[in-house]
């Protein structure tokens, strides 16, 4: 008896252990959905948030959203909002923060658009004559990034919502279904959320660490909107 009790013990710590190690959102990083971020890695790695470079030297950093998803999509006849994914991506509306000293920078967004300045620039609005697919990884690229500092200092950097347009937010734009006008339900736009889970707090940093939030999916960002 003593044997099946110690036996039934063992396996129920293993499971636990195991639970405990591979439950979704501790210590493992996470896809969530709409989530904006600064990666050096096309497949939005968590892992390449923070890039430590030399001066003088070009690097590429891509803006990417991953795992976009249109939270009250209306079905026809004025179904209530359903949550699907989002299969095309015709534009984009953000804030980039970025250090305003010691750092040089091009973007090219997937049409070929290219711009080149020094220091910050922070409202984007972006409207594709091609819409964006949606890749199979679910990883969507907006805008690469060429930057090069002119020094080692730390430099971070922020993404929200922007401020100068008539629809301010930090939103994507899907139309890849005709909604039906009748239906007041149906949204277009679509917010998505800093990677970091707070506008307070850095998505991307050069020569220095920076931490995504993988366990909380953006509740107090998202609350703000609610």
């Amino acid at each position: 008896m003593k044997k099946i009790i110690i036996a039934v013990s063992v396996i129920f710590c293993l499971i636990l252990f195991t639970g405990t190690v591979l439950a979704p959102g501790i210590g493992h990083a996470q896809v969530f959905n709409n989530e904006i971020g600064l990666y050096t890695d096309l497949s939005a790695d968590p892992a390449s948030t923070s890039i430590n470079v030399e001066s003088n030297v070009l690097f590429d950093v891509f803006l990417l959203v991953t795992n976009p998803v249109n939270e009250e999509f209306g079905p026809p006849d004025c179904a209530p909002p359903i949550q699907r994914d989002i299969p095309i991506i015709d534009a984009i509306q953000f804030r980039l923060l970025i250090p305003e000293v010691g750092l040089y920078t091009m973007a090219t967004t997937p049409n070929g658009t290219i711009s080149l300045w020094a220091g910050t620039r922070p409202d984007y609005a972006l409207a594709f004559d091609v819409p964006i697919p949606v890749p199979e990884n679910r990883a969507v690229l907006f805008i690469t990034f060429s930057f090069m500092v002119l020094d080692t200092d730390p430099k971070e950097f922020f993404l929200g919502p922007t401020v100068s347009f008539s629809w301010n937010g930090l939103v994507i734009l899907d139309t890849s279904e005709i909604l039906d006008p009748r239906c007041p339900n149906n949204g277009n736009l679509q917010r998505v959320y800093p990677v970091s889970g707070d506008y307070d707090m850095p998505v991307f940093g050069i020569n220095t660490s920076v931490v995504v939030t993988e366990n909380e999916s953006f509740g107090s960002v998202k609350a703000l909107y609610r």
